[in-house]
């Protein structure tokens, strides 16, 4: 016989507690705190179960708008050490982000911050600094912000929450941050699985066949459900830091190529369902042209009924097509990777997925010539005999 651990008329308590008023009580500010907090806590509670921590869109990470183009070098002596953004000022952009205590961090226009090593404590002038943010209530801020009309006394009766961006060394990241831990950043997000299994991505089938296993996928979308599903622990979060990137300083300023590309986000953490279906090596190993063939399964996915009839026919003179069409050797690596079938679907892609294409380290410099292969092959296409293709 089974018997329950909790008593049937037992309760437990919730983590929000509300006030219960009568008239003639005598009301204190504390009561109307905790009256006023009250549905706060409950978005809290729902917010950390759904979402998590980390980053909810936004926060880019770029040089100072004010260098104006200006590059130097590691060793201003030396032209041929590594290309530097010529200061130690990073703009961060727009954004926002939950914090492990569920509430929204909102920053509602650029800054610039400064991330020089005697700013961010380093030791050397040389090295990988993280950025992190948090909220700030009105009280901590150095100043206050009463929110008080201009030409009005302020009286500090109606305030403003602030947010801190400040830059760590790597390595004294403040304790209980929000951001991936090292195992995470090793590839082992449940992100990878879902997408290298994808029922009709190109990206499962880089092996050379044709289909992935079914009980290989079920796998991949338990795993997937699981993400979404599993309830984050109970612990101590500390001030509530979320990561927002890293980059490296050298004597000569920022190192450009670490603030150009999407390494400086490797170790950020976004929002839970971002996490679980976003595979985050899009725009990282997935894309580089020595990735052995695999592509993100988020392009590669057959998505419609259409794209999986283009696909039935191979027309064995795309590759040709392609290398007429394509100028950069890169691209069509791309393309190549894409197992492009026949005409029909290489338009398909370039129609469909151009915006993401766009965002690709490949285009990030000439993100007309998507447009311009488009059109070549529209032209191809309409001056085709109606069999081929």
């Amino acid at each position: 016989m089974t018997t329950a651990f909790s008593d049937p008329g037992a309760t437990h308590p919730m983590s929000a507690e509300s006030v219960s008023f009568k008239d003639g009580m005598i009301v204190t500010a504390d009561d109307l705190r905790t009256a006023m907090h009250y549905p706060v806590a409950l978005m809290q509670a729902l917010n950390k179960a759904v979402y998590g921590c980390g980053v909810v869109c936004g926060f880019d990470l770029c040089p100072d708008p004010e260098l104006c183009g200006k590059e130097g070098h590691c060793d201003p002596c030396n032209k041929q050490s590594e290309a530097t953004y010529p200061n130690f000022i990073v703009q961060v952009g727009r954004g926002t982000a939950l914090d492990c205590y569920g509430l929204p961090i909102e920053l509602c226009k650029p800054v610039r911050v400064n991330v020089s090593p005697e700013t961010c404590g380093c030791e050397q002038k040389s090295g990988i600094v993280c950025l992190f943010i948090r909220r700030v209530s009105a009280s901590e801020a150095p100043r206050g912000d009463c929110c008080a009309q201009r030409d009005v006394p302020a009286d500090c009766s109606r305030q403003r929450d602030h947010v801190l961006i400040r830059a760590f060394p790597l390595g004294q990241e403040p304790e209980h941050a929000c951001m991936r831990s090292n195992e995470e950043d090793d590839d082992k997000g449940c992100g990878k699985d879902r997408a290298a299994l994808e029922p009709g991505s190109l990206a499962g089938r880089a092996g050379g066949g044709n289909e992935v296993r079914r009980d290989d996928w079920d796998d991949a979308r338990r795993k997937h459900c699981r993400c979404l599903t599993d309830c984050g622990d109970c612990k101590c979060c500390g001030d509530g830091w979320v990561l927002l990137g890293c980059i490296e300083l050298c004597p000569g300023g920022i190192v450009k190529s670490s603030l150009d590309s999407n390494e400086r986000y490797r170790r950020r953490k976004w929002i839970k369902t971002i996490e679980c279906l976003c595979h985050r090596e899009e725009t990282e190993s997935t894309w580089n042209g020595d990735n052995g063939g695999q592509v993100s399964a988020q392009l590669a996915r057959a998505e419609d009924d259409r794209e999986l009839e283009l696909m039935q026919v191979r027309d064995p003179k795309i590759d040709e097509k392609i290398e007429s069409m394509v100028s950069s050797e890169a691209h069509r690596k791309l393309f190549k990777a894409q197992r492009i079938r026949n005409l029909d679907h290489f338009i398909y892609v370039l129609e469909t997925r151009m915006d993401e294409m766009k965002s690709l380290v490949q285009f990030a410099r000439t993100p007309k010539n998507l447009d311009d292969y488009l059109t070549a092959a529209r032209t191809w296409k309409g001056n085709e005999p109606m069999s081929e293709g």
